[in-house]
Formats: structure tokens, sequence, C-alpha cells
């Protein structure tokens, strides 16, 4: 099927139309059951809020945009203050990845992004103890 449609594409337009195709094909997720505890249940609610999502995805974004201005040569002041932005941004997503455990309990894990973003928390969060001297004095 689209055998004769794949013929005029270029390698690159094959790679997406097959993903599309492979997407299509994939069954829903199950959504996750609400839990019955009051703070289970609270931070369920808070952190599969559509603006919560946004409010994340834009501190994503003013994280990267911060990482970018990073430059050689830069002052030690400038580096600071860079330095408290990104310990700000840690400390958000390390409450965020708190906040889903509380939420999803076990099941948090069985979220891909969820176990790359928990990955990406512990590492920054042990690159941060690392810069500051907490580990390994």
């Amino acid at each position: 099927s689209g055998g004769s449609i794949e013929m005029f594409m270029t390698d690159d337009q094959k790679k997406y139309y097959n993903a599309m195709k492979k997407m299509g094909n994939k069954k829903p997720t199950k959504a996750l059951p609400r839990p019955r505890f009051p703070i289970a249940r609270f931070f369920f609610d808070l952190t599969t809020n559509q603006k919560f999502d946004i409010f994340i995805m834009m501190c994503i974004f003013l994280n990267m945009l911060c990482m970018c201005l990073e430059h050689h040569n830069q002052s030690a002041t400038y580096d600071r203050v860079l330095g408290y932005i990104n310990n700000f941004f840690v400390a958000i997503f390390t409450v965020e990845c708190g906040m889903k455990l509380l939420a999803l309990h076990y099941k948090y894990f069985t979220i891909p992004w969820n176990v790359f973003d928990f990955i990406i928390v512990i590492a920054s969060i042990l690159v941060t103890s690392l810069e500051k001297g907490l580990i390994l004095q």
C-alpha cells in the first residue's frame, strides 16, 4: 500500500510518510485513572491540567533560551546570574517531578516522557550539586 506514491518521494519524505503510517496504526493509550486519595488526586488534577503543561513548556523554552545566553569570556556576575536562573529552573522541574510522582506513584514510570524527565531532573540535580561542591567535597 502506498507503493505508487512512495516512488515519487525523497528519502526524507518516505521516512515521514512511514512514520505517519505507523502513528496511524497506534492505538490510543489508556487514560490513567484518577487517584482515590485526596493529596494524590489534587496533584493528579494539577499536573494533568493543560495550563500546567503550558507553564512547564514555557519554563523549558525559557531555560533553553537562558542556556543559549552563555558565551566565552562572560563576566563572573553574568555567570552567577545565569547560575541562579538555572537553579530556579532545576527547582521548578524538580517540583514538577515530585508532584507527578505523588499523583501517579509507580505509574509515573510507565510513561516514557516521565522517565526521560526524571533522568534529566536527577542529572540536573547532580550537576548543580557538583558545581556547588555539595557532593565530593
